[in-house]
C-alpha cells in the first residue's frame, strides 16, 4: 500500500543501536573479567544457535572509529550503546575501576562529540558480572546497592559528555527470559518465582540509580535519565469480553509490571497482577504471594523515577482466554498466572525471514495505550527493528520500517508525545541464543572477513534518506544503491553527522531549497596539499614565488606543507561526510601528474593520491568535480611564457586528456569558465570590449588593438563550449565615471581601458574582519544578470565565502553565508536556473599572497600543530544543518554547541 510522503514533526529525532556483549568482542582483554553471556557461550554443548559466542563479535572495541562513521554515515542525531559492566569494574565493585575500560569508552564518547553526534548510554544491557550471577543475580536484592555503585560510577566517569541515560535495558526479558524460561543468561528455569523476585530487585536498582542521578549529578550535569521497557501489543482475538479482558490483562503482566510503579501518579504494580497471582499461589498451596509486592516507601520510592518513557517493540499478538488455557503452562509460571493464550498469524509475515511479524497496526495501539495510561508520557522508541537473514537487498526490512513510522506518525498525529525513533540495530550482531543467524543490520556484517567488515545495506539509504529529510517516502529510491550492489561498495548517499545549525536573525521564515538542488564545498591543490617536493612531484609558479627572498607573502609563509592534505586527504573527506554535502570541488596540481610538464611521463605516485581521494569520497557518495587548474602552472611552462605564449593551449589540452583517461571514469563534473564566447548564441567577446581596448590603444599609438580578438572559426570552436555556468564571487562595488577617471590608472591597462572608478562602502563590512564585505542583493543581480545574458544557463556556483580572523565562534561568517544564500533562493523565485552551491572553503588554506591571515574555512585549521587539526567551527554547524534540512533558518541554533566550543572539539 502506497502512502503519501509525511514529515516528521519538529524537533524529532533519529538515532541507532547497538549493546556492549553484541559487537565489542575483546571479551578478556585489558582487564575485562567474565560477565553472564561469557559463561553461556563457553559451555559445552553450546546453547547458542550456531555454536557462536560473543569473544570477538564485531570487535568494536577495535573498530569503534568505523562504528562512528556508520552513524555520521547514516546522519543521525543520536547513538544508543551499552557499556559493559565488567569492563569498567572487573571486580563487579567500585573497589577497583579498570582505566583501560574507561578509556575505551572515552574514546567513543568524544569520537561521538567530536561530530555531533548525541551518546545515549545504557548502564546495563543483560551481561551482569558473573561473580554477581554466583551470589543470585538479579534475584539477590543485594544487587539493587552493586548496581547502583556501578552506576554512580559511569556517572562520575562520563556524565560531563553523556545526557541521555537508560538505566536497565528490558526488565521483562533480564528476569522472564533469563530466569524463569531460560532463553536468555544465566538461562535459569525458575518461572512463576524468581522471575518476580528479579522483577522488584530491578525496579528498586533502576530507582536506586535514577535518584542518585537526580540529586548528585543531575544538578551539574543536566541529563536525562530512564529505563526502557520491552512491550509487545495484544489485540483480543475476538469482541468476547473473555477475550478482552485477556488481551488487556497480558499488557498489564508484561509492560504494566514495570510502566506502572514508574509512570502512574499512584505507583505500584497493576492490580490485577497482584490480585491474579496472589490468587494463584493460594491455590497451589505456597503460604504467601510469590508475587513480592511493594511497600509503601518503596511505591513511592519507585514512582515517578524517568525523564521519559523509554520503549522496545517487535511483536503484536492475538489473544484468548477459554477452558483450554487450563493445564496448558506449567505449575507454577509466569504463564499460567495471566491465564491467556496468544499467537501470531502466518499471514503477518513478509519475506523469507519469519521471526518479526509486520504489524503496524499493533504498534500504534500500543503506543496510544501507553500514552492513555501515562499521562501522555514523552515516549522514546529505544529499539524497534526486523530480522532478515544475510543480504543487502532487504526490501522486507525497508518495507517493515517505513509501516512502523508510519504507525508512529499516526499516533503523534492522533495526541502521543514521541520525541525519538531508534531502529534496531546499527549493524547485524551477535544475537543473544540466536547467534548470528540473525541479522538486524541496517549495515551487514562479514563474519568471515578478518576486517569484519560492515557494509550498509539497502534499508541504511532508506533509512538516511528519512533522517536527512526528516519525511517518510514510501516511494524513494535510493539513486546509486543498484551500483553499491554491483560493485560491493560502501556507497552512502552523501552521509554526514553534524546535526545541528545555528541563526543569527529573525528577519525571514525559513525556506527550502528546490528539490535537486545540491551543496558543496571547494578547496584547491596548493592551497591545501602540501608535499611540494616529494614523491615526483616539480616545481610549480606557487612554489617558486613562495621561496622568494625576501617573501612576497603578508606573512612569509608558504604552501611547502599548508594543511599536508597530501597525507590526511582521508580527514579531508571526513569532514566533508560531516558537512553531508554532495559535492566536493578540488584541483588536481599539474606538477603532481606530470613533472615535467608534458605527458611523456605520468607521476605514478600522484596518479594515485587523486585515485585515492576521489575513491575516498565515492565510497561515501560523495561526487568529485575536479578543476583541472587551479591557478599552478609548471614553472617550466611560466618559464616559457606561460599562459601568455599560445602553445599554452596545447599544453594544457594534454595535461586535461591525462586526467580524462585517468580520472574520467569517476569524475563527471569538471570545471570552465569565461562568459561571452561560450554563453552567448553569437559567441566572441562582448563588442564593448573590443571597442573600448581598440580604441585605447590606437590613442596610445600600437599598431593593433592590445586586445586579441577572435577569428569566426575560433568564436565557433568556442561557442556553447559548457554544460553549465560556474561562478565564483566575492563582492560588489559602486560604480561610476567621470572626468576623475582620466589618468587614474596606470596607461595602458585593464583599469584604464575600462575607465570606470569602483568602490565599496565600509557600512557593508560586518565583524572585524573586512576583506569581504557583505552586498547579498549584489549577488542577487549578479545571477539574475547572468541568467538573463545567457540563456538562463544551468548555474553552478563554484566558490562563495568569506574571510574572518582565526576563531571557532565565526558568526559573521554565518550571517555572509545565510544572506547569501537567501539572495540565491531569491533568483531561483524569479526565475535563474542555479543548481549548486559552493562554499568557499571546506578549511582555512594558504590564502595565496595573504599567506595564513585569511581564513575562510567551516574549519580552523591548527598550524601550530603537527597533525594540522582541523576542527569544525560554529558556521560548519550551520552549514550542515542547511545541508540536512535543505532549509535556510534564521532562527535555528544548534543545542550543544557551546558545549562544542568549550570543549574545544
Amino acid at each position: 500500500m502506497r502512502q503519501d510522503s509525511r514529515e516528521f514533526p519538529r524537533g524529532f529525532s533519529f538515532g541507532a543501536a547497538t549493546a556492549s556483549y553484541q559487537i565489542e568482542g575483546a571479551w578478556n582483554v585489558d582487564g575485562k573479567t567474565e560477565n553472564i553471556w561469557d559463561r553461556a557461550c563457553h559451555k559445552v554443548p553450546s546453547p547458542v544457535a550456531d555454536n557462536s559466542t560473543g569473544d570477538i563479535a564485531n570487535d568494536s572495541y577495535k573498530l569503534y572509529k568505523r562504528d562512528v562513521e556508520m552513524i555520521r554515515e547514516l546522519g543521525v542525531d543520536y547513538y544508543r550503546f551499552s557499556v559493559s559492566w565488567t569492563r569498567i569494574l572487573p571486580t563487579s565493585f567500585p573497589d577497583y575501576i579498570n582505566e583501560a575500560g574507561v578509556a575505551y569508552y572515552n574514546n567513543l564518547i568524544d569520537e561521538l562529540l567530536k561530530y555531533n553526534i548525541e551518546p545515549m548510554l545504557t548502564i546495563y544491557h543483560w551481561d551482569l558480572p558473573q561473580k554477581l550471577q554466583d551470589m543470585g543475580g538479579w534475584t539477590n536484592p543485594y544487587i539493587i546497592d552493586w548496581y547502583a555503585d556501578y552506576a554512580r560510577v559511569l556517572f562520575q566517569k562520563f556524565g560531563d559528555r553523556v545526557k541521555n541515560w537508560i538505566t536497565i535495558n528490558e526488565p521483562k526479558e533480564i528476569c522472564f527470559q533469563g530466569y524463569a524460561i531460560g532463553t536468555l543468561a544465566p538461562a535459569y528455569t525458575m518461572s512463576g518465582v524468581a522471575d518476580y523476585l528479579c522483577g522488584k530487585n530491578v525496579l528498586l536498582a533502576h530507582a536506586k540509580a535514577y535518584h542518585i542521578y537526580d540529586k548528585e549529578f543531575r544538578p551539574t550535569q543536566n541529563g536525562n535519565i530512564s529505563i526502557t521497557i520491552s512491550c509487545q501489543w495484544y489485540e483480543p482475538e475476538s469482541d468476547r469480553e473473555e477475550d478482552i479482558n485477556a488481551a488487556n490483562e497480558m499488557i498489564l503482566f508484561e509492560c504494566g509490571q514495570y510502566g506502572h510503579p514508574i509512570f502512574t501518579d499512584s505507583g505500584d504494580y497493576p492490580e490485577i497482577v497482584k490480585q491474579r497471582v496472589a490468587a494463584k499461589s493460594a491455590e497451589q498451596g505456597f503460604l504467601r504471594s510469590r508475587f513480592p509486592e511493594l511497600s509503601a516507601e518503596e511505591v513511592q520510592y519507585i514512582r515517578g523515577t524517568s525523564d521519559f518513557f523509554g520503549l522496545n517493540h517487535y511483536s503484536t499478538f492475538l489473544t484468548y482466554r477459554n477452558e483450554s488455557v487450563v493445564g496448558y503452562y506449567e505449575i507454577p509460571s509466569y504463564n499460567d498466572d495471566v491465564g491467556v493464550l496468544f499467537y501470531d498469524k502466518d499471514e503477518w509475515s513478509i519475506g523469507t525471514h519469519n521471526r518479526i511479524k509486520t504489524t503496524p497496526w499493533g504498534f500504534y495501539k500500543l503506543l496510544r495505550q501507553i500514552s492513555n495510561f501515562y499521562n501522555n508520557v514523552p515516549i522514546i522508541i529505544t529499539e524497534n527493528g526486523f530480522a532478515t537473514l544475510t543480504g543487502f537487498e532487504d526490501n522486507d526490512r525497508i518495507t517493515h520500517m517505513r509501516l512502523y513510522l508510519n504507525a508512529l506518525l499516526d499516533a503523534i498525529k492522533d495526541g502521543s508525545d514521541i520525541r525519538m525513533y531508534t531502529p534496531w540495530s546499527l549493524m547485524d550482531n551477535f544475537e543473544w541464543m540466536s547467534g548470528y543467524t540473525q541479522r538486524f543490520g541496517l549495515y551487514e556484517v562479514d563474519y568471515d572477513s578478518p576486517e569484519l567488515t560492515r557494509t550498509p545495506r539497502k534499508s541504511a539509504f532508506i533509512f538516511k534518506e528519512i533522517v536527512k529529510s526528516r519525511t517518510l517516502d514510501f516511494d524513494y529510491e535510493p539513486e546509486s544503491y543498484v551500483m553499491t550492489i554491483d560493485e560491493g561498495k560502501s556507497l552512502l548517499l552523501s552521509f554526514g553527522i553534524l546535526t545541528s545549525a545555528i541563526g543569527v536573525c529573525v528577519c525571514h521564515n525559513p525556506r527550502r531549497f528546490p528539490e535537486g538542488f545540491m551543496f558543496s564545498t571547494a578547496t584547491a591543490s596548493y592551497q591545501i596539499e602540501g608535499a611540494w617536493n616529494v614523491d615526483g612531484k616539480t616545481e610549480n609558479i606557487w612554489d617558486h614565488i613562495c621561496h622568494k627572498e625576501p617573501s612576497p607573502m603578508a606573512d612569509n609563509s608558504t604552501g611547502d606543507i599548508a594543511n599536508d592534505s597530501y597525507n590526511l586527504y582521508k580527514r579531508d573527506v571526513e569532514m566533508i561526510r560531516e558537512l553531508g554535502i554532495d559535492y566536493y570541488r578540488f584541483s588536481v596540481s599539474w606538477t603532481r601528474i606530470l613533472p615535467t610538464s608534458f605527458p611523456d611521463y605520468i607521476n605514478e605516485a600522484g596518479v594515485a593520491y587523486y585515485n585515492n581521494l576521489i575513491d575516498e569520497l565515492l565510497k561515501h557518495n560523495i561526487k568529485p568535480m575536479l578543476t583541472i587548474y587551479h591557478w599552478d602552472l609548471p614553472q617550466k611552462l611560466q618559464d616559457m611564457g606561460g599562459w601568455t605564449n599560445p602553445y599554452i593551449i596545447d599544453w594544457y589540452a594534454d595535461y586535461a586528456r591525462v586526467l580524462f583517461q585517468k580520472f574520467g571514469d569517476r569524475v563527471k563534473n569538471w570545471w570552465g569558465q569565461y562568459g561571452h564566447p561560450i554563453f552567448t548564441d553569437s559567441g566572441d567577446y562582448p563588442e564593448i570590449v573590443k571597442q573600448r581596448v581598440a580604441a585605447k590603444s590606437a590613442e596610445q599609438g600600437f599598431l593593433r588593438s592590445r586586445f586579441p580578438e577572435l577569428s569566426p572559426e575560433e568564436v565557433q570552436y568556442i561557442r556553447g563550449t559548457s554544460d553549465f555556468f560556474g561562478v565564483n564571487h566575492y563582492s560588489t562595488y559602486l560604480a561610476y565615471r567621470n572626468e576623475s577617471v582620466v589618468g587614474r590608472y596606470e596607461v595602458p591597462s585593464y583599469f584604464d581601458d575600462a575607465g570606470v572608478i569602483y568602490y565599496a562602502k565600509d557600512e557593508w563590512a560586518i565583524g572585524t574582519h573586512n576583506r569581504i564585505k557583505t552586498t547579498p542583493w549584489g549577488f542577487y543581480k549578479l545571477l539574475r544578470q547572468i541568467s538573463n545574458f545567457y540563456n538562463n544557463v544551468p548555474i553552478i556556483i563554484t566558490e562563495n565565502g568569506f574571510a574572518t580572523l582565526p576563531g571557532l565562534e565565526d558568526n559573521d561568517r554565518i550571517t555572509h553565508l545565510r544572506l547569501y544564500l537567501n539572495a540565491v533562493l531569491d533568483a531561483i523565485e524569479d526565475g535563474s536556473d542555479i543548481r549548486l552551491y559552493t562554499s568557499w572553503s571546506l578549511m582555512d588554506n594558504f590564502e595565496w599572497m595573504n599567506g595564513y591571515t585569511q581564513r575562510f574555512g567551516f574549519y580552523e585549521v591548527d598550524y601550530d600543530s603537527p597533525e594540522r587539526t582541523r576542527t569544525p567551527r560554529k558556521s560548519a554547524f550551520v552549514f550542515k544543518e542547511i545541508v540536512r534540512s535543505r532549509t535556510l533558518d534564521f532562527d535555528y541554533e544548534p543545542e550543544s554547541y557551546v558545549m562544542t566550543i568549550d570543549a574545544g572539539k
